[in-house]
């Protein structure tokens, strides 16, 4: 993936989550009528996806409500701070001309592939789906 797109991807990824995460708390005009509210997999499969209840986590944080946010999801407060730090990341390499997501995106690549990073993570996203499904989420 070159620079461009890795920080398009960032970047369209931010906006379209934070409209989304907008319309979930302010939901006005078309968005009241919109079909899906909430998760798009729970919406059309009836089953929680792992990442379900993730969106609300974020609007909980950005309440204060800690607990419920943990409670609801804990991705959540992992995706917040993914998506903080990149964008972050984005505009000091924009304004100051430099590769530093590129660099780190390359090294966590690098550490993904290693069994012992990705098999306890994968354990861990399906423990929470387990209990998303528990939860009735």
């Amino acid at each position: 993936m070159s620079k461009n797109q890795l920080y398009f991807f960032i970047i369209a990824g931010f906006m379209i989550g934070t409209c989304w995460i907008y319309f979930q708390v302010y939901p006005t005009g078309f968005i009241n009528s919109f079909p899906i509210k909430g998760c798009l997999i729970k919406n059309v499969t009836n089953f929680p996806c792992p990442t379900c209840g993730t969106s609300r986590a974020i609007v909980y944080l950005f309440h204060g409500n800690f607990i419920q946010s943990i409670l609801t999801n804990p991705l959540g407060i992992i995706s917040l701070m993914l998506i903080l730090i990149s964008v972050s990341i984005v505009i000091y390499d924009l304004l100051f001309q430099r590769n530093t997501l590129v660099i780190l995106f390359k090294k966590a690549e690098t550490l993904l592939v290693k069994k012992y990073i990705y098999l306890p993570l994968i354990f861990l996203l399906i423990v929470n789906w387990i209990w998303n499904n528990y939860k009735n989420l």
